[in-house]
Formats: structure tokens, sequence, C-alpha cells
């Protein structure tokens, strides 16, 4: 029960991140969006997801890739 309650906190702590970093460069991001992001339950592909964020040139480009 701890190991799984750490590993969903770790998810959630993933997802805020690939949220912030998206504030922070492009602004507010669409419900829609951070509703998808919440959504995803891959630490992998949540991993992927950031470094995408940092590195994307528009929330359109990023968008595509959730």
């Amino acid at each position: 029960q701890g190991l799984q309650q750490g590993l969903k906190r770790l998810m959630q702590e993933s997802q805020e991140a690939v949220i912030e970093i998206l504030e922070i460069r492009f602004g507010s991001i669409s419900d829609e969006l951070k509703s998808k992001i919440q959504a995803i339950e891959d630490l992998d592909k949540l991993k992927s997801l950031r470094r995408e964020a940092v590195k994307t040139q528009s929330i359109e480009e990023f968008f595509k890739m959730v």
C-alpha cells in the first residue's frame, strides 16, 4: 500500500511538473490539456512529455503529442 501511494504521488508530481513547465513557457493552458495530462498514468510517458514541454515551439505542437 505504501508503494502504491508513493507511485501515485510520483505520478501526480510528474503531471504537475509538465503543466507547470507549459504554464511558465506559454502562460495559462486550457483545462482540456490539463485534463489530458492528468489522465496519463504512465511515468515514462510523463517523463517524455516533461522533456517535450521544455523543447516544444508551441502549445499547439505539444497538444498533438498528448
